[in-house]
């Protein structure tokens, strides 16, 4: 008895799961004959829209697959997709039981030898009105605590057509993106256009250069490539005098795709800019397995200018940015918000050697510097010290923007010319608060020095610190006496807030100010976010860049010294230790003195 009870449970089983595994198999008729496998409902798998507020207005294109992983997982679900035929993402599908939804995680990439085309996303799948959608979040690499929304709804709820759309990249070892590579042209069939890549493989990451033909216009671009070979994202000039970002990837069936947009930058392109900004895709076939030679690539690197001005990381003090600007044989830059780089370039256009500064007026605060371009212009070595100390510190920093699109960044000063007389500096009365009362002084003295008080909605403060530049830098620690910040230093029944920062003379009517509040000025380290929840307070609260309007060009000691009582004298304190001459004489009141002077003996002698 127990036997058949046995037997007939089984059958029931196998009857029970012949029919689900057919309701499956219908359901995906569509595809059954795909090589990528089947798919786990509910899937978020499909053709989206991709019209969110940060999105380009094109098509969102997902596909589904399975992975069997023996050792960890079991079998889950992974998806890869493309969007606007500017970026791509890769991730993988788990279900979150507390919630009841499926959840795709993973990462982003999109076209240019641009900063900010990396990052992750978060997807939840819902339902609205019977319409499948996701609503999640998008973020930048370094910036996972700042989120930004991404949703779209779903078109259709089938797998694209091909897998082009989706941007599935092959995984064969041998599927790198270098070689020759070409296509019939589609406006000349007797022309072939023909592609040169080649990978350059150094101890700072991977990047890649191309030397291109496309009918009677010739190319060339280089960027960045992926751990793995097959994906790259670069910028490109032509003949024709066009440039542009590319997003460039090995297809699953061995040929190359590369999408190209006529744009600067990535930042550049509209959130509709699928539909208003011109773009194309070109599909390539493999004519040489092996590598191209290095002078193939780089045939046509005439095209374009490889040079200082661009966008750096700033390893030495975190994940901020170093922005570098020139023009002519001078050469400034800006890192981290925190200090500022001035230099002259040699003849060879490739090496800089200038003085640097940080915020806050410590003798360690300068030094100089000396930083060699790659030859592609991938990254810069060198090495910095500061003034009084004879060793050395390695420079090494990566080109992360080859573009000028953040070239405000650089905060150029307003007269650029080292060695000349400025046309104005940083004494004078600015503006600094929303009220007219709300103003600050800044007097440069005879010796170097730099003071100024400000009055600033109902706080007061006062700068102490050096000036650089002709007077068109100021380097300083700052001091406050704002109740509202509770946390930092209670002294006398008030409290301190002790900051640093540096001012630009970035227009003859302005200033820009850079603060950070904090005490220790030698630990200084610019990160974005705690976590992946909490952003960095000291990077953001903690920080500010402000431009004031000047109203007067001359202004008294006096009125420069006026809240000179918030100051306290912290020659013991290493981190404040100032190079400071209180007794000093306004540059400003020395050099109208001495022109009264010359003009009194010009007219009466």
């Amino acid at each position: 008895m127990n036997k058949i009870f046995i037997i007939l449970l089984i059958s029931m089983l196998f009857i029970l799961f012949s029919y689900q595994q057919q309701s499956v198999d219908e359901d995906y008729s569509d595809y059954s004959n795909d090589p990528i496998v089947e798919i786990i409902k509910p899937s978020f798998q499909g053709t989206w829209t991709d019209s969110c507020d940060t999105c380009y207005g094109g098509k969102l294109y997902i596909c589904s697959s399975l992975v069997n992983d023996d050792n960890e997982d079991g079998i889950f679900e992974t998806i890869e997709g493309s969007y606007s035929e500017i970026g791509r993402l890769v991730g993988s599908v788990h279900y979150d039981f507390n919630k009841n939804v499926s959840v795709a995680e993973g990462i982003w990439s999109e076209a240019g030898f641009n900063d900010y085309t990396t990052g992750g996303f978060h997807f939840e799948l819902g339902d609205t009105n019977g319409i499948a959608i996701f609503e999640g979040y998008w973020w930048y690499d370094d910036q996972e605590c700042l989120k930004n929304e991404w949703n779209a709804d779903r078109i259709k709820n089938v797998r694209p057509l091909n897998n082009t759309q989706c941007k599935i990249v092959s995984i064969e070892e041998s599927s790198t993106i270098d070689g020759v590579w070409r296509r019939t042209n589609p406006s000349n069939e007797n022309i072939v256009d023909s592609f040169s890549i080649c990978l350059e493989d150094t101890e700072y990451g991977r990047f890649f250069t191309m030397s291109y033909n496309i009918g009677e216009i010739q190319g060339f671009s280089y960027g960045q490539v992926t751990d793995d070979l097959n994906v790259a994202k670069g910028s490109y000039y032509t003949s024709d005098f066009n440039q542009g970002i590319l997003y460039i990837w090995v297809n699953f069936d061995g040929d190359v795709r590369i999408s190209m947009w006529d744009v600067e930058n990535i930042a550049a392109v509209t959130n509709n800019g699928f539909n208003t900004q011109p773009h194309l895709v070109i599909n390539l076939i493999r004519t040489i397995l092996s590598d191209s030679s290095r002078s193939e690539c780089l045939d046509n690197k005439e095209l374009v200018q490889i040079d200082w001005n661009g966008v750096f990381s700033d390893n030495v003090f975190g994940e901020g940015r170093f922005y570098i600007c020139s023009e002519g044989v001078i050469a400034q830059g800006v890192y981290s918000e925190f200090g500022y780089i001035h230099g002259i370039i040699d003849s060879s256009g490739t090496t800089i050697r200038g003085n640097w500064h940080d915020s806050g007026a410590r003798f360690q605060d300068q030094g100089n510097f000396v930083i060699h371009l790659d030859f592609e212009g991938f990254f810069f070595e060198g090495e910095w010290d500061v003034d009084g100390i004879d060793s050395k510190i390695p420079w090494v920093e990566i080109m992360l923007d080859e573009s000028n699109f953040y070239s405000d960044q650089c905060y150029w000063l307003y007269n650029p010319s080292r060695g000349a007389v400025a046309e104005t500096d940083l004494n004078g009365r600015f503006l600094i608060g929303p009220q007219k009362s709300d103003h600050l002084d800044m007097c440069l003295y005879q010796n170097g020095t730099a003071e100024g008080s400000y009055f600033n909605n109902g706080v007061e403060g006062y700068i102490r610190g050096t000036w650089d530049e002709d007077g068109q830098t100021v380097q300083a620690f700052y001091f406050e006496d704002d109740p509202s910040y509770s946390e930092y230093f209670i002294t006398d029944n008030r409290t301190d807030i002790r900051g640093i920062e540096i001012q630009r003379n970035t227009n003859k009517n302005s200033l820009t100010r850079f603060t950070w509040k904090f005490k220790d000025a030698g630990s200084f380290f610019f990160v974005y976010c705690e976590d992946d929840e909490t952003i960095n307070l000291e990077s953001s609260n903690g920080h500010d860049v402000s431009t004031l309007s000047r109203e007067l060009l001359v202004i008294s000691a006096s009125n420069c010294q006026r809240n000179k009582h918030l100051y306290r004298n912290l020659k013991d304190d290493d981190d404040y230790y100032l190079i400071i001459d209180s007794s000093a004489t306004s540059l400003n009141i020395t050099i109208t003195l001495i022109f009264a002077f010359l003009s009194f003996l010009f007219f009466y002698i």
